[in-house]
């Protein structure tokens, strides 16, 4: 199984902090001198840093805790805490963190129809933001100017009077008043949609089920006590998603379904079951078609 992003950067921060470890005796050890080891011992060249940092000394500095004076590494590791060692040398925290990252998500510019295509909608917005935050790679400090930074036109305006000791999940909630698909609704009122939700006459089986998972993953932000994690909402997708569908699909998916140990097998049945009746559809279509053509004039076409 292929390992994500965080497990890479953790295992190249575990390397780093190793032959740092086993260097203490030396006077000095350049950045250019750690890089080299590494890639003697490792094989490889230190990369993983690139998809975040903007360099390899920010990511030594920021992300392994490493104190970097003049392109030289501190060498002294014997604080229990190495970040809060390295702010004490410098006199730096972790609130300039973001002079160094890359951007991490795009803007968002709110309801200004001027700028509505130089950015994204608020959930996609959203979701990028959760996912650095899930990250755990920065403080909340960066990612609360990367908010600031990002946020453009009259969304920006949302935020005004929030003042530094604000956190990212205050100003998200302010934000999801405004332009969150669900606005003000409980998590009772959002629990009771989703439980009452039905594919429309001319949704699709793949938009029917972004509605449905929207729905639940918005009563699980607001405090829903049966979703307390994901795996509880992909259980609540697995059981609400099949009874939603047309009755149609179901029909000829039915056979399929049975089969199915997964959500994901579960959508590639509704979805087989949806392409079958539009196949169905367009054979009757082009049956009628021909039909119209070769009858006799006069003659009455069956209803």
């Amino acid at each position: 199984m292929e390992i994500t992003v965080a497990e890479k950067i953790e295992i190249e921060k575990s390397r780093i902090l190793t032959i740092i470890k086993g260097k203490e005796s030396l006077e000095s050890l350049t950045v250019a001198q750690l890089a080299e080891e590494y890639s003697t011992r490792y094989k490889c060249a230190i990369a993983c840093y690139k998809g975040e940092f903007v360099s390899v000394e920010v990511f030594l500095k920021y992300a392994c805790g490493v104190n970097i004076i003049d392109e030289k590494v501190c060498l002294s590791t014997s604080s229990t805490n190495i970040a809060s060692s390295s702010e004490k040398a410098t006199g730096e925290t972790s609130s300039s963190v973001h002079l160094v990252l890359k951007r991490q998500f795009s803007p968002f510019f709110g309801f200004s129809d001027g700028d509505k295509n130089k950015g994204v909608t608020y959930n996609v917005w959203r979701f990028e933001v959760e996912s650095v935050i899930k990250g755990a790679f920065y403080p909340d400090e960066a990612i609360l100017e990367q908010i600031r930074r990002l946020l453009q036109g009259e969304a920006k305006a949302k935020i005004v009077g929030f003042g530094s000791e604000t956190s990212c999940e205050s100003i998200l909630g302010k934000l999801d008043q405004f332009y969150s698909d669900v606005g003000t609704a409980t998590r009772d009122e959002l629990l009771a949609e989703a439980y009452q939700m039905k594919q429309g006459g001319n949704e699709e089986v793949a938009a029917f089920m972004s509605r449905l998972d929207s729905c639940l993953r918005w009563a699980k932000r607001r405090g829903t006590e049966i979703l307390p994690d994901d795996e509880s909402v992909e259980r609540q997708l697995q059981m609400l998603f099949w009874g939603g569908i047309k009755e149609s699909i179901k029909d000829k998916a039915r056979h399929k379904k049975d089969n199915c140990k997964t959500f994901a097998e579960l959508i590639t049945a509704a979805r087989y079951g949806e392409k079958e009746l539009g196949s169905n559809h367009s054979s009757r279509k082009f049956a009628r078609a021909n039909q119209a053509i070769y009858q006799e004039p006069g003659q009455k076409s069956p209803p």
